[in-house]
């Protein structure tokens, strides 16, 4: 490597079997245990081996880092912390020696970089989700909607991408969309933080509903909103599912439910099954391909035609 060259993720050794760590975040939630449990059964599959470690902060993700080094790991899964100093045990990862895929956020770019300090994020395209919800939308209204969003958590990538590509679809600013080709008969009355809670969810819809009540749409940014919403509608003696259409996002188990008893029209799935692309990714790496930055990890749409084969998410 000349001088001016710039540096490079550790390299991975190809072989039958690797000894994984995965440093996940101290968040208790059926969606994460279900990421876990994922990567459990993906590593079992494909003849891995997974060592867990679990933290609350930044100082003791590092921590686990150097405990999963010590250990002998070839590479390393990471769930960064909301934390501005986040990207201090990525680096401490690469110090180690350890080939490292982020999952779900990325840290700060000035402190590390994908493809110099760690291989790659795998994340959903949260755009992507809130451009589907309103193409589903879009569909079942016929093009004409009066509609309510119920906000994510302010200032969460989660809440900002899933609203810009809901309201890109309805404008016509989405790839994939000619220019002009928006929905100018779906308009959104009122949106109002709902923080991806149910209670809170609830008392957002009610607020905006208060204000508009010839609404005849919900987006919410999750399905906790999104069932907290029905419940208000109800109470407001209208019918979910009926004179008012409710999309979300999640695909939890609750969401598949409520479609299935007709309250939820559809709901994108938010999918914590994280372990084939992951190995994949390492694979990837071990045979010496180009990785790009970021990696997508598919998600499935829920609607009545396909909602009760599912019933039986783990989340």
């Amino acid at each position: 490597m000349g001088e001016d060259a710039e540096p490079t993720p550790p390299p991975l050794e190809p072989k039958a079997r690797y000894r994984v760590g995965f440093c996940q975040r101290a968040a208790p939630g059926a969606w994460r245990d279900a990421q876990t449990a994922n990567l459990h059964a993906e590593a079992a599959r494909q003849h891995h081996d997974l060592l867990v470690e679990t933290s609350d902060s930044v100082a003791a993700q590092i921590a686990a880092v150097e405990r999963l080094a010590a250990a002998g790991v070839d590479a390393l899964f990471l769930v960064p912390h909301a934390d501005p100093e986040a990207a201090r045990a990525v680096l401490a990862a690469r110090d180690a020696g350890l080939p490292t895929v982020l999952f779900e956020t990325a840290v700060d770019p000035n402190l590390a970089k994908a493809g110099r300090d760690y291989l790659c994020l795998i994340a959903a395209d949260f755009a992507e989700q809130g451009r589907r919800c309103a193409q589903f939308l879009a569909r079942v209204a016929d093009g004409k909607a009066s509609i309510l969003e119920l906000e994510g958590t302010a200032g969460t990538l989660r809440a900002k991408d899933r609203q810009r590509g809901f309201r890109g679809f309805l404008t016509g600013k989405v790839p994939g969309q000619k220019q002009g080709e928006g929905f100018p008969e779906m308009t959104i009355l009122g949106a109002q933080v709902g923080n991806f809670d149910r209670a809170v969810g609830r008392a957002a819809f009610e607020a905006l509903w208060a204000t508009y009540p010839e609404a005849t749409a919900v987006f919410a940014h999750n399905d906790e909103m999104a069932l907290g919403a029905i419940a208000a509608i109800r109470d407001a003696g209208e019918q979910p599912g009926e004179t008012i259409v409710v999309v979300s996002i999640g695909g939890t188990r609750a969401g598949l439910a409520a479609i299935v008893g007709g309250d939820l029209s559809a709901t994108c799935e938010w999918s914590p099954r994280y372990g084939p692309t992951a190995f994949l990714t390492l694979a990837r790496h071990a045979r010496g391909e180009d990785l790009p930055d970021r990696v997508p990890n598919p998600d499935r749409f829920f609607d009545r035609s396909n909602a009760r084969r599912h019933l039986d998410q783990p989340f």
